[in-house]
């Protein structure tokens, strides 16, 4: 909210994302290779005097390809610290030309469910655990490239670190705070204003597992810190629903 301007926005984001998980246990027992396909909808509420605005695109967005290898991995204290390299690639598989259906004006590309550009994925991952818990954490850096219309979305830099409490055998409590650090939006090489900036999540969630080779995630994330450039639309929370299919030899 920012009540010097006279301007109350909020965001309102439900993520829907179904991820199959494919090991190969032929070529490397430490290789799993990914595909996550994420729905999102979103809702964007605006009012500046006696002038209101209410958005709400939705729709599949991008798809990631992405592989993970262990490379490190360090039996200690009754359990084993692992660490994990990351690469993937974010294909433009979402839409990037919606409308809103009031005013019929096409909303902004930080809003649409697709960026419409090939993005880059590097990171690392490390986990622990300690009887019935266990602590994980992981980073990733995203280098995007050129979109539609000559947009560029601002590199980022995502980050969580969080706990994993094992209430029954196929039911886990998860309490995690993450953060994303978004560097500024670009069109035609010219930085573009209102764009970028760096905001802090604190979530919780219920990891359930469905047999060996199924589960679901739902995670509840509440922003605690949101300094971002400029005005900008800030989250209110997101809500994710992962479903995971795993596939093994």
């Amino acid at each position: 909210n920012g009540p010097s301007t006279g301007v109350t926005s909020e965001i309102q984001a439900t993520t829907f994302r179904l991820t199959f998980l494919l090991s190969t246990p032929e070529l490397a027992d430490r290789l799993t290779l990914s595909v996550a396909l994420p729905y999102v909808r979103k809702r964007v509420f605006s009012q500046l005097g006696t002038l209101q605005s209410d958005l709400r695109p939705e729709g599949i967005a991008d798809m990631v390809l992405y592989a993970r290898y262990q490379f490190f991995s360090q039996p200690s204290f009754g359990s084993t610290f692992q660490i994990a390299g990351i690469g993937g690639v974010k294909l433009p598989t979402g839409a990037t030309d919606l409308t809103d259906s009031g005013s019929g004006i096409q909303v902004t590309p930080s809003l649409q469910p697709g960026s419409g550009s090939v993005d880059y994925i590097m990171g690392l991952a490390a986990s622990k655990g300690f009887g019935r818990m266990s602590l994980f954490g992981e980073s990733t850096y995203s280098f995007t490239t050129e979109g539609k219309a000559d947009y560029r979305m601002g590199n980022l830099f995502s980050y969580r670190l969080g706990t994993r409490f094992r209430l029954s055998a196929p039911v886990a409590l998860l309490g995690e705070v993450s953060g994303e650090f978004a560097e500024q939006d670009a069109q035609k090489g010219t930085p573009v204003l209102g764009t970028g900036g760096h905001t802090i999540f604190a979530a919780v969630g219920l990891d359930i597992g469905l047999g060996e080779r199924a589960s679901i995630l739902l995670l509840f994330q509440q922003p605690i810190s949101q300094q971002l450039d400029g005005v900008q639309v800030k989250t209110d929370y997101s809500l994710l629903l992962n479903c995971a299919f795993y596939y093994s030899r």
